[in-house]
């Protein structure tokens, strides 16, 4: 049997044999002479055996190997070095890593061609493995949700504050296999360590550790034999099983009731991984990715069993239910589907109920709905108020809905709903009870009636701020104050005083007139302040026909500066107010000699 670990030697003996079938009838005819000369080594005897061999001797013992002859044993020391396992996989593993990759990179589709009757059978197998666990994932998912004990598990979840995966994981969990550590006998380092994807991993430093330390403790503190080891460890539901090797410890974590096929499982596991890496556990010096390879061998322990799951053991036969049970059974699932039934009913009239409160609210002006939900058996409902629309509350009350389970959160808005701009303008501008307004479908404010000055400029520029007022018409608005004041002209340009003849002096029963005049003119005055309004008052004094016209318009003069020093005397402003003097009016000409002596005020 040849060895791949020693090549010359392989060659030698190779090319040995070739040689031997070629040279045995020569080498039968020389024996004699080799044999009678062989117990010599002169220069002779070299020269001898060049004659007789046909070269020199270090080419016969060392004959060149031919590839004829390399390919005769080449399979079957390959074959033989792998049986051994001697290397022959690494040492032409880079050699067939190089090749694939030249053959990609200059043709790809040989490899493509080479691998299609692979790639096919291979996809269609994993997918039928894929939908397979799904269905019976369905299966199982389905007998969970819709099984008695599922609304048992359901109301246990919600008591407890688990999710219902929890709780059915809890309810149907025999056994599950949640982490797996390979560690390190002699160091107690962790070589490898893999964890469920539904399992919450630690430390696994921490856990190599703390194993030591407990098996240490118990060594150092009880009378134990020195080859003894740690085999498991239990706390509540999840245990450690421990399986002690020559180079390894190999140690998983499992949450429920382990049988004992498991701790078989996991010394077949560590066998395997000492028999083929163990010399790498031997010079183990913390380099983990020498390892990288046994994640298989960990990955088999992951085991699992549910209640209901094919492995588990099959439950005993129950014996056949009675004909009273069956009635009984099915009144109870009429029962049961007729509470499911009018549940349903109650439920789909509770959410039309609602859902015709909602319409009805947003047919409201006022009222803007962003969202309506439902959450726990409640109503909310968030939205948009106009502080002038309805009350929602007494509209909820009017409808079938169960105020009880609703809850309404509003925000203040303004709405430009007609009727409100309406509403809002009148509030804002609060006018008196003798004006009137309208406000039109195109934003048009008409006011009527009548009103102070000052309301009128207030309410003129509060208006053109308002959101939804386009336009001011005071067509048939009037202002108080000028409507007084146009009756105070009136009442003063009626008087008139008149003096006796060639006299500037009034007599004693026009005081209380003049008092009158002066008041109304102090009046006046005022009211021209508020509507800012200029006032010019004219007191025009006429003369007598006697005497000369420059008589006449002195003595007018006379009279006029008469009344307004008299006027002025009583508080009335000089601010605007004039006295002249003129001759006789044409009316006086006609004869009417009385009414040429007299005083008049103007505007």
């Amino acid at each position: 049997m040849l060895d791949t670990e020693n090549p010359k030697e392989q060659k030698n003996t190779a090319a040995h044999h070739k040689s031997t079938d070629d040279m045995a009838e020569n080498a039968a005819e020389k024996d004699i002479v080799v044999k009678a000369v062989a117990g010599t080594d002169t220069d002779e005897l070299k020269e001898l055996r060049a004659l007789l061999l046909g070269g020199p001797p270090e080419d016969m013992l060392n004959p060149p190997l031919s590839p004829e002859a390399l390919s005769k044993v080449l399979p079957e020391a390959m074959s033989q070095a792998h049986e051994r396992q001697t290397g022959i996989i690494a040492a032409t593993l880079p050699t067939v890593e190089t090749a694939i990759q030249t053959s990609v990179q200059q043709n790809a589709s040989v490899l493509a061609e080479a691998l299609f009757p692979v790639i096919g059978p291979a996809t269609r197998r994993s997918i039928t493995t894929a939908i397979g666990s799904l269905v019976q994932s369905l299966n199982q998912t389905l007998d969970h949700s819709l099984s008695p004990q599922s609304f048992k598990w359901r109301l246990e979840a919600k008591r407890t504050g688990k999710t219902f995966a929890e709780v059915v994981l809890i309810r149907t969990l025999i056994y599950q296999v949640e982490q797996v550590f390979l560690i390190h006998k002699e160091t107690g380092l962790v070589v490898q360590h893999i964890v469920a994807k539904t399992a919450t991993a630690q430390d696994p430093d921490l856990v190599s550790a703390m194993l030591t330390a407990i098996q240490d403790f118990v060594h150092d503190s009880f009378t134990v034999e020195d080859t003894s080891s740690l085999e498991t460890l239990r706390l509540g539901d999840l245990s450690l099983l421990i399986e002690n090797g020559p180079q390894a410890v190999l140690a998983c974590a499992v949450r429920g009731t382990s049988p004992a096929e498991l701790r078989e499982l996991l010394r077949s596991q560590l066998e395997s991984i000492h028999l083929t890496f163990g010399p790498r556990l031997k010079n183990f010096d913390g380099d983990q990715s020498l390892f990288q390879d046994c994640t298989p061998y960990l990955q088999d322990c992951f085991q699992s069993k549910f209640r209901g799951s094919k492995d588990t053991a099959p439950a005993q036969k129950k014996p056949p239910l009675t004909r009273t049970q069956k009635l009984l059974g099915w009144c109870l699932a009429g029962i049961l589907l007729s509470g499911v039934g009018l549940w349903s009913w109650m439920n789909w009239q509770s959410n039309r109920h609602w859902q015709q409160f909602v319409d009805t609210l947003q047919q409201q002006p006022g009222f803007v709905v962003l969202d309506d939900y439902k959450r726990r058996g409640a109503y909310h409902l968030n939205g948009l108020r106009d502080p002038l629309s309805g009350d929602p509350q007494a509209l909820l009350n009017q409808s079938r809905v169960n105020p009880n389970k609703v809850k309404m959160t509003w925000k203040p808005y303004l709405s430009l709903a007609p009727e409100f701009l309406g509403n809002r303008t009148q509030t804002l501008l609060n006018p008196p009870s003798t004006v009137s307004l309208s406000l039109s479908s195109q934003g048009v404010l008409a006011v009527s009636g009548r009103a102070s000055e000052r309301w009128i400029q207030w309410a003129k520029e509060v208006s053109s701020s308002l959101e939804g007022v386009t336009e001011w018409r005071d067509d048939g608005l009037i202002s108080t104050e000028r409507e007084e004041l146009t009756q105070l002209k009136s009442r003063i340009e009626f008087r008139q005083f008149s003096f006796p003849k060639g006299k500037a002096t009034l007599q004693t029963r026009y005081a209380e007139t003049l008092d009158n005049l002066a008041e109304d003119l102090k009046s006046l005055t005022q009211i021209a302040q508020i509507i800012d309004e200029p006032v010019n008052i004219t007191i025009r004094g006429y003369g007598d026909q006697r005497g000369n016209a420059a008589q006449t318009i002195q003595l007018g003069q006379t009279r006029a500066n008469y009344l307004k020093r008299y006027l002025v005397e009583q508080g009335v402003s000089v601010e605007g107010l004039t006295a002249t003097g003129s001759a006789i009016s044409s009316s006086d000409r006609a004869g009417n000699d009385r009414s040429a002596s007299h005083v008049e005020v103007r505007f």
